[in-house]
């Protein structure tokens, strides 16, 4: 074997090396991606859209019954609330939601705040907001009621609706949501993990092949171990 083949072998192992390394980096990269796209799917888009619906500003303040929408005892849904956040007189926008059988009998009920000091409380903009709920008894038809307490918006007929509510039945959720995200991000960090183990492997071998360059050089300057022997 020439004096040339042993560099060049290095260098392609130290080439196939960093591919590894970039290999494990995109890996790792492509599982954190996976993991996201999952969560975002099973979040937004799983199961059965079963309602979809619009509501304008008049019917926002005197309070929206959103369906009616069947729903099944045990199976898992979500609901999605967009809402056009209004002008608002005080430190507070106060919203009422409700969940109501076939009679229209509340079955559930939630007040919310928003602190306009603790939020980013911007007048026109627009929040979005998904709940998951699993009925515990009671499967047949339901209806949503949402009413804005307070706030000011347009009340103008022409004007664009302030409120969307849709309802998905059958949707991801829990473990089957978390388990195979969660496995997502644990291979993208043990794959990051692996690419900084062998880059630093590579960096102490590369280090380790400089100082013992040197100190065969230092040898060859000065003749040798066995040059005072010879003078």
């Amino acid at each position: 074997m020439s004096r040339g083949a042993a560099p060049q072998d290095k260098r392609r192992k130290l080439q196939a090396r960093m591919r590894n390394i970039l290999r494990l980096v995109a890996l790792g990269l492509c599982a954190l991606g996976a993991g996201v796209v999952y969560v975002h799917y099973a979040v937004n888009y799983s199961g059965k859209l079963a309602l979809a619906q619009r509501a304008s500003a008049a019917d926002v303040v005197r309070g929206m019954d959103f369906g009616p929408v069947y729903l099944e005892q045990g199976v898992p849904g979500r609901y999605f609330i967009t809402a056009t956040l209004p002008e608002v007189d005080g430190d507070y926008w106060h919203t009422e939601f409700e969940v109501l059988d076939e009679r229209l009998t509340p079955v559930f009920a939630q007040n919310e705040l928003r602190i306009i000091g603790n939020y980013d409380f911007v007048p026109g903009e627009r929040e979005h907001a998904a709940k998951r709920f699993t009925l515990d008894k009671g499967t047949g038809y339901y209806y949503f009621r949402y009413r804005a307490v307070n706030g000011v918006y347009d009340v103008n007929p022409a004007a664009p609706p302030v409120v969307e509510f849709a309802v998905r039945r059958g949707v991801i959720a829990g473990m089957a949501l978390w388990l195979p995200a969660t496995g997502c991000v644990i291979l993208g960090v043990l794959c990051f993990m692996l690419a900084v183990a062998l880059l630093r492997r590579l960096q102490r071998e590369s280090t380790d092949r400089h100082e013992h360059g040197e100190s065969l050089s230092a040898v060859r300057t000065s003749g040798g171990p066995y040059a005072a022997l010879r003078r």
